[in-house]
């Protein structure tokens, strides 16, 4: 799962670029995020926290609150959003029971090439 995360990753980190620089694009993905999240709460329930730090660190950032999270940083987490709203993927998420698998691992997988500035942010919000 760990070289799909990183395949599924690449493939929108690319993607990714278009919003570091137009903060209403930002919003709108976020807040579809946000939406996609929330109705999926239990099958996401192993990377509900992590996402909920990603989606804080980018509505922070959005808003001009936080800007000390580097660029390739952000173009993960940003690229992790995208393939998460994103309704092509590796599994289907509308697959029962396994759809957000891979949702999940290219999240877990973001959060543990970022958790040094992750834990920057979470020492900032404190």
């Amino acid at each position: 799962m760990k070289n799909i995360s990183r395949v599924g990753l690449r493939l929108f980190e690319t993607r990714a670029k278009d919003y570091l620089h137009d903060k209403k694009k930002a919003a709108g993905l976020l807040k579809q995020a946000l939406s996609k999240a929330d109705s999926n709460k239990g099958s996401l329930s192993q990377v509900w926290e992590d996402m909920q730090l990603l989606f804080g660190l980018i509505r922070d950032w959005n808003s001009g609150d936080y800007k000390q999270i580097p660029i390739g940083s952000l173009l993960m987490i940003l690229g992790a959003i995208l393939y998460f709203v994103s309704p092509v993927d590796f599994v289907s998420d509308f697959i029962p029971l396994t759809g957000f698998i891979d949702d999940a691992a290219v999240v877990a997988f973001t959060v543990r090439q970022i958790r040094h500035d992750l834990q920057e942010y979470k020492n900032w919000k404190s």
